[in-house]
């Protein structure tokens, strides 16, 4: 039982593993290269949780409070030239001509802790992602490599109670000044002021991703239910898997002010989706990443790199699990047999026994039933059972 319990757990390690993604992201893009091609949305989220269970200056000025802040604007010129730089120094050729952004960020005070929840909606217009159009002797390029945008430094925005850096968790703590006054010049402070509009994880390598295609649009029976168009793509990463593991990012630091406190950011996995026209497939030029598509599905093949591999990885890795599985099976049923044929029945063999039936007939009636004893000098008297052949089945004794 042991071993077909370990077993059972091996082969369902990786499906354990697939469907371990979190609810919430840290950095989050969905880019429809389809039908909005320049206007890509990423999303943003974090939470910071303060913990006071000794009290303290902070617990009273938190405790039970709540208090949230909500803008949408366009970022200024400054911005939009900041996160242009940034996407050059990545080797994308996108640029940006403008920035919309949605802020919101929330406090809650409970008896032990205070937790703020932040996020921001970045919708920037972007231009130039095409780099190559399809022809008929090449697939049309589609430069990916500004998905990893991070602003580093401020983005202030103005609201009713006056500007905030939105990149930054302490401007918004700042509205407390209590509680700013014990966290600065602490240390916690780091982990406040890191910025929040990062999305360079979603920089994990294209051949890393998932890719699906639909091919619904140009199916012929399709059309007779309303479908039309052309092929879609979607690659999207974020899934924990074996092969791509994801986790929780945590920072967490205690400070000592007139209490003890624990300061505590958390974000889970970043995750995005990609759709892309026709078949498409990542590639690399000139040492880029980048996105290759065609209306036409390619022969040989889309890629030859681990995306190529993933489902051969995944094929030889059930099969193993399957051998694995016979093989424990088989061991595990020989040594079950022979347990069984060591412990099989023992004693006197069944020629050496004589059947004496002990019941007799009752008008039409026969009871079969009956004893054995070992054929030898001792005759059948000297073992006689319990039943007496003058009362038929009835035991010895049974009026009585």
């Amino acid at each position: 039982m042991k071993l077909t319990y370990v077993l059972v757990v091996t082969a369902l390690i990786p499906l354990i593993l697939q469907v371990g993604t979190m609810p919430a992201f840290a950095a989050q893009l969905s880019w429809d290269a389809v039908k909005n091609p320049d206007s890509p949305k990423f999303t943003f989220q974090r939470t910071v949780s303060i913990e006071y269970p000794d009290g303290g200056v902070i617990a009273d000025s938190l405790r039970g409070r709540q208090e949230g802040t909500h803008l949408n604007a366009k970022a200024d010129f400054k911005t939009v030239e900041k996160i242009n730089d940034q996407l050059a120094k990545a080797g994308s050729q996108v640029r940006i001509s403008d920035v919309y952004f949605e802020y919101s960020a929330e406090l809650v005070g409970h008896e032990h802790d205070a937790t703020i929840d932040y996020k921001i909606t970045m919708i920037p217009t972007i231009g130039k992602f095409l780099i190559r159009e399809y022809s008929e002797n090449s697939a049309a390029l589609f430069d990916v490599a500004w998905r990893g945008i991070k602003v580093e430094g401020p983005v202030v925005l103005s609201d009713e109670a006056g500007q905030i850096d939105i990149n930054s968790p302490e401007s918004f703590l700042q509205r407390f000044p209590s509680v700013h006054e014990k966290i600065v010049s602490t240390g916690a402070e780091k982990i406040l002021r890191m910025s929040l509009i990062d999305a360079s994880g979603l920089l994990l390598p294209l051949a890393k991703w998932h890719t699906l295609m639909d091919p619904t649009a140009v199916i012929v029976d399709a059309s007779r239910y309303g479908f039309k168009g052309n092929v879609i793509t979607t690659l999207s990463m974020g899934e924990s898997t074996i092969f791509t593991p994801t986790k929780e990012k945590i920072s967490e630091i205690e400070f000592a002010s007139d209490k003890k406190y624990t300061v505590r950011t958390l974000e889970s996995a970043d995750n995005a989706n990609l759709f892309i026209p026709g078949y498409a497939a990542p590639t690399i030029l000139s040492q880029y990443e980048m996105i290759g598509a065609s209306p036409k599905a390619s022969s040989g093949g889309t890629n030859d790199n681990f995306q190529g591999q993933f489902p051969i990885f995944v094929m030889y890795g059930m099969a193993v699990i399957g051998a694995l599985g016979a093989i424990g099976f088989f061991w595990w049923s020989g040594r079950k047999a022979k347990k069984e044929i060591n412990s099989s029945q023992t004693g006197i063999d069944p020629k050496h026994l004589r059947g004496i039936s002990t019941s007799e007939a009752s008008g039409s009636y026969h009871t079969n039933r009956g004893e054995s004893h070992l054929v030898d000098s001792q005759t059948y008297n000297q073992t006689e059972s319990v039943y007496e052949k003058s009362k038929g089945t009835m035991p010895k004794d049974w009026s009585n």
